[in-house]
């Protein structure tokens, strides 16, 4: 004689419905596309040229000239030491930094950048350069423009200011006690309006 097993089965009707909604909202789901707005990352942007013009795009390895933001690199060049000079005369940009081996001549119009550092030279004869970081560059020539920002700028080197030119801002020039301050005059006063610190010689 055989024996019949019947196996009940009970549904239960709130998670069959519950199971029936999700199913439902799955089938009905239609992904949205967003379009975004174009952004240009910082860069790190390389001098490649002899001596010449910042905005000669072909003298940077990007073939761009450098924007706000990017961190700029100026490496030895030619023979070593400083034998380059980069003019930047024109334009305003807000780097965030640069790192300098050969001379950097400031000649016109504003640069920004929140650190410089290198075994170069930052020359300055007219235009603007501010510095909004703490900073430390071999040498610094003051000829002519401004030398402005908040930052501490150390001068491991020589500091010549001479024949006009102005320091201002809210930060502070430091001789380090490895360089020496030049300061003279005879065609045009010198303004200083920042904190100069003279710790060399």
């Amino acid at each position: 004689m055989r024996l019949k097993k019947t196996i009940n089965i009970q549904s239960n009707n709130n998670s069959m419905q519950s199971f029936q909604d999700r199913n439902r909202r799955a089938r009905s789901f239609k992904p949205m596309l967003e379009i975004l707005e174009d952004r240009n990352l910082p860069a790190i942007i390389t001098w490649i040229g002899g001596s010449g013009n910042w905005n000669t795009a072909t003298n940077w390895n990007t073939g761009t000239i450098p924007a706000n933001g990017d961190d700029v690199i100026i490496p030895d060049l030619g023979a070593i030491g400083e034998d380059l000079t980069i003019t930047y005369s024109s334009g305003s940009v807000s780097l965030n930094s640069i790192s300098t081996a050969e001379k950097l001549q400031v000649s016109g119009s504003t640069l920004t950048t929140n650190i410089i550092s290198g075994t170069g030279t930052l020359t300055i004869s007219s235009g603007t350069a501010t510095i909004n970081g703490t900073s430390s560059i071999s040498n610094v020539s003051l000829s002519g423009g401004t030398l402005t920002g908040s930052g501490t700028l150390t001068v491991q080197g020589a500091l010549n200011w001479t024949n006009g030119g102005i320091m201002s801002g809210t930060g502070t020039t430091v001789v380090a006690p490895t360089g020496t301050m030049n300061i003279t005059t005879s065609t045009g006063d010198i303004q200083l309006s920042r904190t100069l610190q003279n710790d060399g010689s």
